[in-house]
């Protein structure tokens, strides 16, 4: 079980005691492993991965699910979500928005497949957002935890009261046939699950 403490508000966050205890309750064995900093959880994951490992349970928000599937990728272990984070879309696009329907997945055995994507050769299972979306994330990342998913609105009402979008090329296309388009651009999504900033 890989636990981000910092994950989501302090109110709200399942701490690793707890989800330890309620995958306890199930009559499931698990590690609990707290996670440092940035890119910690990919190296947990892939660690369990290696050492034989056939699920990890992400406890905390989309920035911990995207960093353990990425350590998982190329393997045959499996994620399980406890969503306890700010941001929680993977969560609810596969049917686990909450604690209680991520541990009754955990207990059945239930399975949904999800595609990887990448971009730039860096895995993504939900969505990667490009130019404002990135720019609002990352000043969001820097307010109070406390302030839960105000702190998306917050962040994106301060980066566009001055961001007018960047000029961008791009290209769509394989074998042979290509599509160019060339402008100004706000805002670029790639959505692998249903939803994106909540």
């Amino acid at each position: 079980m890989v636990v981000n403490p910092y994950s989501g508000n302090a109110k709200r966050r399942l701490d690793g005691q707890q989800a330890l205890a309620q995958i306890a309750a199930l009559g499931s064995h698990a590690e609990l492993r707290l996670t440092t900093g940035p890119g910690h959880a990919t190296e947990l994951a892939a660690a369990w991965a290696a050492a034989g490992g056939d699920l990890v349970v992400a406890v905390g928000g989309d920035g911990t699910v995207q960093e353990v599937a990425r350590g998982l990728v190329g393997t045959s272990c499996a994620m399980a979500v406890l969503p306890s984070g700010s941001g929680n879309d993977f969560a609810v696009g596969v049917g686990c928005a909450t604690v209680e329907q991520g541990l009754a997945a955990v207990a059945q055995g239930i399975d949904v497949a999800v595609d990887v994507c990448a971009l730039n050769n860096m895995p993504f299972v939900n969505s990667c957002g490009l130019l404002v979306s990135g720019l609002v994330s990352g000043a969001a990342a820097r307010y109070w935890r406390w302030l839960g998913p105000a702190r998306y609105t917050l962040a994106a009402l301060r980066i566009l009261l001055a961001y007018r979008g960047q000029h961008v090329i791009w290209t769509f296309g394989g074998d042979g046939a290509r599509e160019v388009a060339a402008g100004r651009y706000l805002m670029a999504e790639i959505c692998n699950g249903p939803l994106t900033g909540g």
